[in-house]
């Protein structure tokens, strides 16, 4: 190194061979800033190479978190869809349950409501039948009517968001649940009445002429006045008698002045009478369906010839049975 404060550096450089010598000079500070520069090339290279690779990195992370972002967005809206689909299928059966739900009305309102909304009526006094505290009376069973179903909740503007959808979601099922109740309710209520129908006499017991009608009349007997309670139709010996609703036999025996007698309680109030039989053919406490044979006709006890005298009691009274005839 020569040169005050030593500002240069002389490298000798000898070749082999006895080749003539070369001597090189070369500035320190020439040296130095070559020296920083190196350096700073080598640590801008190696900030480059951290900063690709963190960009790389931080791209590979937004890729995944775009293909999450898409498949959460893909997975939300197949519950939209879903949520749609199992909406319109709430609303096509809730449609299916208000038509169902009108029937049902319609039938309750066509068809005869159960007589006497109260207690059983005290025992009657008049016509031939027993007393109606003779045996248990049904209560009826009639219902007042529903009011007449909704058409539902407004419908979802097209492009309904999801909470839309789950708002009218909601407010479906709680229809649909209230439908359902009313719908068992008006279901119970229709087959109150299609029991009440099932026990209410109707027809008569057998085919033939009305010999004698029901009320007031001059007897058969003498001249004097009676109250004849039911009705008589004739016909031929051994003709069966059939009951004219459901309901169990309460009496199957002789009776003082009908002969042999069968006397049905039919609950609801009603009760049904057939005297005058050749020979019964059930027995106390037997139940019995509309249309059953029960007996066949006869002359048996207080007749003037082969006939059924028949009568129908409401709530222990006598009534014409040829309101119950149709």
């Amino acid at each position: 190194m020569h040169g005050p404060r030593g500002r240069f550096l002389t490298l000798i450089i000898v070749p082999h061979a006895g080749a003539r010598t070369w001597n090189l000079r070369i500035p320190v500070r020439s040296m130095q800033v070559a020296a920083v520069l190196v350096v700073a090339a080598a640590l801008f290279t190696a900030v480059q190479t951290v900063t690709s690779r963190v960009a790389r990195m931080r791209a590979a992370e937004l890729a995944a978190e775009r293909s999450r972002l898409q498949a959460d967005l893909a997975l939300k809206q197949a519950q939209i869809e879903a949520m749609a689909a199992r909406m319109q299928a709430i609303e096509t059966y809730l449609g299916r349950l208000r038509e169902l739900e009108s029937d049902v009305h319609g039938l309750l309102g066509n068809a005869p409501r159960p007589p006497g909304q109260g207690a059983v009526a005290p025992s009657d006094g008049a016509g031939t039948g027993p007393a109606a505290g003779d045996h248990l009376a049904l209560a009826t069973t009639g219902r007042e009517r529903f009011p007449a179903p909704s058409r539902g909740g407004p419908r979802l503007a097209p492009g309904a968001d999801g909470a839309e959808i789950v708002a009218r979601l909601g407010l479906l099922e709680q229809e649909s649940a209230a439908r359902l109740d009313a719908l068992a309710a008006a279901a119970q209520a229709l087959e109150d009445r299609l029991d009440y129908l099932r026990h209410r006499p109707q027809g008569w017991p057998v085919p033939g002429p009305l010999t004698s009608g029901f009320g007031w009349r001059r007897s058969p007997f003498g001249w004097s006045r009676e109250f004849h309670a039911g009705i008589d139709i004739g016909g031929a010996w051994g003709v069966p008698v059939t009951a004219t609703a459901d309901g169990t036999v309460v009496y199957a025996d002789w009776k003082p002045g009908l002969g042999r007698t069968v006397i049905i309680d039919h609950g609801y109030g009603f009760r049904t009478l057939y005297g005058h039989n050749s020979r019964l053919a059930v027995r106390t406490g037997q139940n019995v369906r509309r249309g059953q044979v029960i007996a066949y006709m006869g002359s048996s006890g207080r007749s003037t010839g082969p006939h059924v005298h028949y009568e129908v009691h409401l709530w222990g009274r006598p009534v014409n049975p040829l309101e119950y005839a149709g």
